[in-house]
């Protein structure tokens, strides 16, 4: 068995978080580190979580917004090359930091559990609205909320230079024996499966109005579609059925409220086979229909 908090790299994450309410997470875009002694990491470092993120995401629909809030933060910071931060619409700000190996992205170094007090008042008031819709217990939410981090927008540089810290680290590791690692990720065939969950849910988001099967995306990322049907409903807290669903529901409700399309406009435009199977989508989702959902809303 690995020991997993031997490895320098924890030593530093480990470091970096002493007696602090963040923390820092690595997600590795390909298997390549599971065969590396020297990138060992525990295994909540492989993930966001702490109290707070957890009781979100203890609620199926927390839990997909999470996941699409961490999706559009990564296609970012690999837009960039560079660094990223923002704010999710439950208060919490996170950074991610891309780490480059010849030429090409490998891993994604996420430091979170930071809320900003700047305008705190007027965030915690938006805090609340999306907690009710998500139904979830006030007095906790509150309770974890200010167990995260409190900081001030201005000391954000602080917790940017501690991702850069173990995203420079990785960096230094892999060219420390460069011929070894670009064999080790020209050999892996695919990515690790929370990078694979966030790039197939990433693909829904950008073809949700195509005729989408799970099948044909397994294929294309070489993986049993079996197993990604239970790897998404692992990660992700819903079936990929519901998701695909659940994502088209959303870009309606956007042109119900932004435009004066028809019903079998929208159903066409995203993703629906019928108007009345939208319809009924729609009203089984919200509860109402895309007509009283308009005149609510407009």
């Amino acid at each position: 068995m690995k020991n997993y908090v031997s490895t320098q790299l924890q030593k530093l994450i480990d470091a970096l978080c002493f007696e602090r309410s963040i923390q820092i997470s690595i997600d590795f875009l390909y298997d390549f580190y599971k065969t590396d002694n020297h990138l060992d990491i525990n295994k909540n470092n492989s993930f966001r979580s702490c109290d707070y993120c957890s009781l979100i995401k203890s609620n199926n629909d927390g839990k997909s917004k999470c996941m699409k809030i961490k999706n559009i933060a990564i296609d970012k910071a690999l837009e960039s090359s560079s660094i990223y931060y923002s704010t999710c619409y439950m208060g919490v700000t996170e950074i991610k930091v891309p780490v480059w190996f010849n030429g090409q992205p490998v891993a994604i170094v996420g430091l979170g559990g930071i809320a900003v007090k700047d305008n705190i008042s007027k965030k915690w008031h938006t805090i609340e609205k999306n907690a009710t819709k998500l139904r979830l217990d006030i007095d906790k939410i509150k309770k974890y909320y200010h167990n995260l981090e409190l900081t001030n927008k201005s000391e954000l540089e602080n917790y940017i230079k501690m991702a850069q810290t173990v995203a420079n680290f990785i960096t230094a590791t892999l060219n420390s024996d460069k011929n070894k690692y670009t064999s080790l990720i020209s050999n892996t065939k695919r990515g690790n499966d929370n990078y694979i969950i966030y790039k197939v849910s990433s693909y829904i988001e950008n073809n949700y109005f195509d005729d989408l099967k799970l099948e044909e995306i397994a294929k294309t990322y070489y993986i049993n579609s079996q197993y990604l049907s239970r790897l998404f409903k692992s990660i992700m807290g819903t079936n990929f059925s519901e998701y695909l669903s659940n994502t088209r529901i959303e870009r309606a409700k956007i042109l119900l409220k932004e435009t004066n399309l028809k019903n079998s406009m929208i159903a066409y435009q995203t993703g629906f086979n019928s108007v009345n199977y939208f319809i009924n989508c729609f009203k089984k989702k919200t509860g109402m229909s895309p007509k009283q959902y308009r005149s609510k809303n407009t």
